[in-house]
């Protein structure tokens, strides 16, 4: 999950949300984005030039756009694939 920090962690796809865990150090982190509210899904990439990226840009409570960048994907077309199927 790419916010102010980097936040290293678990990406899970489900058939109405797309959901982030992560748990560092005792630190807990934990996002559930409704599929309904996602506008966008796009290819992205991570320090620039490394393809390993998805960007979902959502809108929030207060109707604006929110983007959310998932990096280091060891394999991004798949989870792009995923994702769109899943979305659309």
């Amino acid at each position: 999950l790419q916010a102010s920090v980097l936040l290293h962690g678990r990406l899970y796809l489900t058939s109405y949300h797309l959901c982030f865990r992560s748990n560092i150090v005792g630190y807990i982190t934990e996002k559930i984005y409704p599929l309904s509210e996602v506008v966008k899904v796009e290819r992205s990439t991570t320090a620039k030039w490394i393809q390993n990226a998805v960007s979902v840009t959502f809108v929030n409570e207060q109707g604006e756009d929110e983007v959310v960048g998932y990096g280091s994907m060891g394999d991004r077309e798949a989870m792009y694939e995923m994702l769109m199927d899943t979305w659309k």
